[in-house]
């Protein structure tokens, strides 16, 4: 949960752009195991937030992609922890919560909480996978997760879609769609072609 008083400090514009919402908050253990454990697909480590085209950029990869957490205060080549100071929680909340909400189009919401360590905080802003696919920065560019590094979408064909009627489906695609009350995903196929009015021709070419 976001801290209260870093809140009542971010002008209005500011506030959209975090939620509110009860997050389950990281302890100091779980986020030395997160270091630990090398960055991962869903997890972004940043010494300090000094490249803001770079940090929206990632921002958006995670809105595509499964959603995942950038972590402020940690090396992402030595995993060496550099604590924030309380002025530096207040400019790097008031730069993420900026960056979310002009950035990153359409705008989206994120959660931002601290930890404390030795010697000071990190900051650690969750952002969740999108539902307004595709996102995309400020000079229309659309980025996905890619391991745990992003990758610029050329072109649409990029960007794939699965659809699936299997509930234990774990979302691989950039965009998933999955109806665990349809008896196959031809059906999901076939209700899709009928929404969309498609002709013979069409809905031949999806064979």
């Amino acid at each position: 949960m976001i801290q209260t008083d870093f809140y009542l400090l971010l002008p209005l514009s500011r506030k959209k752009a975090v939620s509110l919402q009860k997050t389950y908050r990281m302890t100091e253990k779980e986020l030395m195991e997160t270091r630990d454990g090398a960055e991962v697909t869903k997890v972004q480590f940043k010494e300090r937030v000094l490249d803001k085209y770079d940090t929206a950029c990632e921002l958006v990869a995670f809105s595509n992609s499964r959603g995942g957490k950038i972590i402020v205060g940690i090396n992402d080549k030595t995993g060496n922890i550099n604590p924030l100071s309380f002025v530096e929680i207040q400019e790097t909340t008031n730069l993420l919560t900026n960056l979310a909400s002009e950035n990153v189009f359409p705008n989206i919401l994120i959660s931002i909480d601290t930890v404390k360590v030795d010697g000071g905080q990190v900051v650690i802003a969750t952002i969740p996978e999108g539902k307004n696919k595709p996102y995309h920065d400020n000079k229309g560019i659309v980025w996905v997760k890619n391991g745990s590094d992003k990758r610029r979408v050329f072109d649409n064909a990029e960007f794939t879609i699965e659809l699936d009627h299997h509930k234990t489906n774990d979302n691989y695609a950039d965009l998933s769609y999955v109806d665990a009350t349809a008896s196959a995903t031809g059906e999901i196929v076939f209700e899709l072609l009928k929404l969309m009015k498609a002709t013979k021709e069409i809905a031949n070419s999806y064979g």
